[in-house]
């Protein structure tokens, strides 16, 4: 669980893959950073950092619970950035509870299964647009998955370039993973 502020001094680099993620899965769902602001009640400024890997230092707690979480928090205005929530969806409720104490604190949540809580917006967030088996070197160059590949491959790899021997690869992997963000993220790294 990351704590993390909207930006502003003393602000240190957040992991690349959360940054890569998160940048694939508001496009993926076609929202530019504004729309997830908004429907995510923080500033764009916000979603630009966290796109950028930027992230203001993690707060080390000894709070317990949601009464310590809430009690950490206070009313200062927080963006709690929670992943994989599926694999803990039995404490959404602890969720309800602080958000009910800290009326400044905005979640961001990624799960498979909905918490459903007040207040929640689900965004899904589709499989991204692979490649046909044949494609041309332009086709595979303007696919979706195969983009977010390429930017993921340079990010662990500078030299790393989609050229005519690394296309039919790269849209392969992405037709393997069926275009999943994540799995094509993963398969890049």
């Amino acid at each position: 669980m990351a704590v993390l502020p909207g930006g502003g001094e003393g602000t240190v680099h957040a992991e690349p893959s959360f940054a890569a993620t998160l940048k694939g899965a508001r496009r993926a769902a076609h929202l530019t950073q504004e729309s997830l602001a908004e429907r995510s009640g923080v500033s764009g400024r916000t979603i630009s950092d966290l796109e950028r890997g930027i992230a203001a230092p993690r707060l080390a707690t000894k709070a317990s619970g949601p009464g310590g979480l809430a009690e950490l928090i206070g009313d200062r205005s927080l963006l709690l950035v929670l992943d994989n929530f599926e694999q803990l969806v039995e404490a959404a409720p602890l969720l309800s509870r602080v958000l009910s104490r800290c009326l400044r604190l905005k979640i961001l949540v990624t799960s498979r299964i909905p918490l459903r809580i007040r207040g929640e917006h689900e965004v899904p967030v589709p499989p991204l647009g692979v490649p046909g088996a044949g494609a041309s070197l332009a086709e595979i160059a303007a696919s979706p998955a195969v983009r977010m590949f390429a930017a993921c491959a340079r990010e662990r790899r500078a030299t790393w370039r989609l050229d005519a021997d690394a296309a039919p690869h790269a849209a392969a992997i992405c037709r393997a993973v069926d275009g999943i963000p994540l799995a094509v993220e993963l398969a890049a790294s």
